[in-house]
């Protein structure tokens, strides 16, 4: 217990965690709370993905993408997943994704470093679904980086990004420094929501859906519309 107190203590926590009846607390202040930000984000993301799954990801291979320490992963087995990899532009991220699996004792996933950049088929494999989480608007390359998304997707790819509150099809360049676990990019190129679309489907995404705000109260930023996800398909 001593030395799994000191693991948990020596990693930066952009999710909040109960492992064993031990509450461990997000150490980002939107992100704290177990139903609060990320539970409702959850309720938000996977009801709609399921809808187009016939209620499951039984038997389905899943990659996520900028991973942070795998908790989109871990739901994504829980509902069945056959296999999941994370990647994730941090080592120390990756590391402590590992401790947490080893925490839990769940199997079939597995995490490695890597950038957004550098996903393809030829290194990575392609995947049933793609989470692209949280990602997007941190890229100083969408296109390049949603074309690598493209390469290695064969159904369905979920994009949650953070959008500017413009009709156009347009990014807003800035300094990108939203939040600690920034570790490479040093510009956003945060989009409008049709910015989204235009570049999922230049990429070559046949049809690319937005996600209505569920039933259940949306985390702010997603019901004042300055973040919105989005369902592609090949």
């Amino acid at each position: 217990p001593a030395e799994i107190k000191e693991r948990l203590d020596s990693f930066y926590w952009h999710y909040p965690f109960e492992f064993g009846g031990q509450l461990v607390e997000a150490d980002w202040e939107p992100g704290r709370g177990l139903y609060g930000r990320h539970y409702h984000r959850y309720l938000h993301i996977i009801p709609a993905l399921l809808s187009m799954t016939d209620g499951s990801l039984a038997g389905k291979s899943v990659l996520d993408v900028g991973c942070n320490c795998g908790f989109w992963s871990l739901q994504a087995r829980r509902l069945g997943a056959e296999s999941v990899l994370g990647i994730e532009g941090s080592q120390e991220n990756v590391d402590q994704a590992k401790f947490i699996l080893k925490l839990t004792g769940i199997d079939g996933i597995r995490f490695e470093q890597a950038s957004a950049y550098e996903l393809s088929r030829e290194r990575h494999g392609e995947f049933d679904i793609v989470f692209y989480l949280g990602l997007l608007y941190h890229l100083e390359h969408p296109v390049l980086a949603l074309e690598r998304l493209f390469e290695t997707t064969r159904e369905l790819a979920v994009v949650d990004t953070t959008v500017i509150p413009d009709s156009r099809a347009l990014c807003r360049i800035q300094t990108d420094v939203v939040h600690e676990q920034n570790y490479s990019n040093r510009l956003a190129m945060i989009p409008s929501r049709a910015a989204v679309a235009v570049m999922l489907r230049h990429v070559g995404f046949r049809t690319v859906m937005l996600i209505p705000n569920a039933p259940a109260t949306p985390p702010p930023d997603y019901e004042s519309g300055r973040r919105a996800t989005f369902i592609a398909q090949k």
